[in-house]
Formats: C-alpha cells, sequence, structure tokens
C-alpha cells in the first residue's frame, strides 16, 4: 500500500501541520491581554493535540512503510538519518545565523560556534531552533524498531507496552534541558505507538463506517472535558484531538478530497520552514503597526505557503544537496 494512496492520511497529515503554524502564530508569547479572544482559543486548541497527531501520524506511516513493508535495518537507519540529520545540520546553521543577525529582537538568543553547534545536537531544546526537537524524538522512535516489532507480535506485549507508555505521556517527564530529547521520546512514545496499533489492526478502516457518532463523541468530550477542566491539557485532550481529526479527515476525504492539496505534500517543509516565514512576518507587522487579526491571519498563510513556494523553487532547480537540506527527495 503506498502512501500516497491514502487519501485521508494525506489530509490528516495537513490538517495536523495546519494547527502547528496556528499554534506559532499568536503576535508574541505570553499572548498579550491586547490579542482578540479567538486567538487565545486557538493557541489553547492547537497545543492540546497538535504534537501528539504529528507524532501519531509518524508512527502510522512508520508502521506503513518500515514494519509492514520491512527494510533492512541499517539501511533503514542511514536512510533517516539523511531525512532528517541532514535537515537538522541546515536548519540548526540557518538558525544560528539569523539569531546572530537579530539578536535582541529574537526570544532565544544565539551565536556562530562549535559549542552552540555542538549544544544544539546534544540539547535540542537549548538549540537555536527549539522545534527541532521533534526530528531528535522521531530519530529515537525509529531506532527502537527491533523493538516495535517485537512487542507488535503480542497482545499482552502490546497491552503492556501501551500502559507503559502512557504512563510516561501521563507523569509528563521534564523537557527542558534535557539529553539528547530523551525524556521528550518517553513522553510522545505512547502517541506513536498508538500510531503503529492503529494501522496495524487497521482501525481507522473499520471505524470508518461510525465516523459521524465518532466525531460527535470526540467533540462533545473535548468540549465537556474543557468547560470542566478549563485549558485544554493533558493525554485525554490529545486522544480526543486525534480521534476527532482522524474522523473530520474520513469525512473531507469523502466530501472534499482535493483538500489542502495546495501544501499536503509538503508537511515536513512547513514545520522546518514555516516558522522562519512567521518570524519575519511578526517582524513586519509590529513594524508597520498592522492590526493583531490581520498579522494572525498573515502569519497562518506565510507559515504554510512561504515553505511550499520554497519547496517549489527547490524542485524546479533540482539540485541535490539542496534537495536534502530540506527533506526532499527530488526527481
Amino acid at each position: 500500500m503506498s502512501k500516497n494512496k491514502i487519501n485521508w492520511l494525506l489530509i490528516l497529515q495537513a490538517w495536523a501541520i495546519l494547527w502547528v503554524i496556528i499554534g506559532h502564530s499568536p503576535l508574541e508569547i505570553p499572548i498579550s491581554n491586547f490579542a482578540p479572544c479567538y486567538v487565545k482559543v486557538l493557541f489553547n486548541i492547537a497545543y492540546s493535540f497538535h504534537m501528539p497527531l504529528f507524532i501519531f501520524v509518524s508512527g502510522y506511516l512508520f508502521y506503513l512503510t518500515r514494519i509492514q513493508r520491512p527494510m533492512a535495518y541499517f539501511d533503514m537507519i542511514k536512510d533517516k538519518m539523511v531525512r532528517l540529520g541532514i535537515p537538522f545540520i541546515a536548519f540548526t546553521v540557518l538558525a544560528m545565523s539569523l539569531k546572530s543577525f537579530w539578536g535582541g529582537d529574537v526570544s532565544r538568543e544565539s551565536e556562530i560556534s562549535i559549542r552552540e553547534f555542538i549544544n544544539a545536537f546534544l540539547f535540542p531544546y537549548e538549540g537555536p531552533l527549539q522545534e527541532l526537537w521533534f526530528l531528535a524524538v522521531i530519530m529515537w522512535l525509529f531506532l527502537l524498531r527491533p523493538i516495535w516489532v517485537k512487542i507488535l507480535q503480542s497482545k499482552g506485549l502490546i497491552v503492556a507496552c501501551g500502559l507503559i507508555t502512557l504512563a510516561f505521556a501521563i507523569t509528563k517527564p521534564q523537557i527542558y534541558n534535557e539529553f539528547l530529547c530523551f525524556s521528550s521520546m518517553l513522553k510522545y512514545s505512547f502517541y506513536f505507538f498508538v500510531g503503529m496499533v492503529i494501522c496495524k489492526w487497521s482501525i481507522v478502516e473499520k471505524c470508518n463506517a461510525y465516523k459521524k457518532n465518532i466525531l460527535l463523541l470526540s467533540v462533545s468530550l473535548y468540549i465537556l472535558f474543557a468547560f470542566l477542566q478549563g485549558m485544554p491539557r493533558g493525554v485525554h485532550f490529545a486522544l480526543l484531538g486525534i480521534a476527532l481529526s482522524i474522523m473530520l479527515a474520513l469525512y473531507f476525504d469523502w466530501l472534499v478530497p482535493n483538500l489542502f492539496s495546495h501544501f499536503r505534500n509538503y508537511t515536513y517543509q512547513i514545520y522546518l520552514m514555516g516558522i522562519f516565514a512567521q518570524f519575519g512576518c511578526k517582524i513586519l507587522t509590529h513594524n508597520f503597526f498592522v492590526s493583531y487579526s490581520l498579522g494572525f491571519i498573515a502569519c497562518i498563510l506565510v507559515g504554510i505557503y512561504i515553505p511550499v513556494m520554497i519547496c517549489k523553487i527547490i524542485e524546479k532547480l533540482n539540485w541535490k544537496p539542496l534537495l536534502l537540506c530540506v527533506g526532499l527527495k527530488g526527481t
């Protein structure tokens, strides 16, 4: 089964990156009292499930492409090191350079030095581009393939692993100043594992006939918990967000199969480059006194479409080193 033939999954990937971009779009963090109410609402919704959803999709795709159709382990590691490692290096250097130039205009200053470069690898959260923690976490989870394969062969081990990884997700290990993002890997391994299990047992396909009921239940529970708890945080919100996102993707696949077609093939590149486009947009917004709502919407649009435009230019150039730097395979 090819990834390109699973249209609902492409829609789900695009939906996930859209919420990542929304989460990065407020013009300042923490959000000021001058921001419209809807900005804070969208921000809280985004951070309740967007990265668990992104990692869930990674687990689903990993089972589909690297377990269901296995590649030799060391060939897989080489492939992932190229796919993840080269962009990690390229965007670390880019962020170091830009933050050294802008200095006090950025929330996390940086410098161009070997020490800063090495520190970015050892402690990604403290690097010049904090968002690269995701690549470190995913690489850890890919390296564990022999263990995942063994666990997924037994229902008993699946249940045990699900409970153990759920415990890590609930206890929320310390995620700052952590060596090689190891505790973040533990924190997010639950969603990666759930993605693999759901793919293995074809649960999405089995739930397709009940998507309306599952969607309504997920939305209702999300709203209920948000009303009772306030700020939506926790594993229960993440799982509800994942469930309603999958059901929405199935609905969209049925009603609007070409939804997000302008950017759904570039979700990885949008994750890597969108933050830079949004940073530039925020500087322009502040300098030209653009209204908050207009600036917020502009940040969403440039965060998605500037990376897509850059990718299309790079694909036309078809220069392999440049393609590898942004995680594109080329032709």
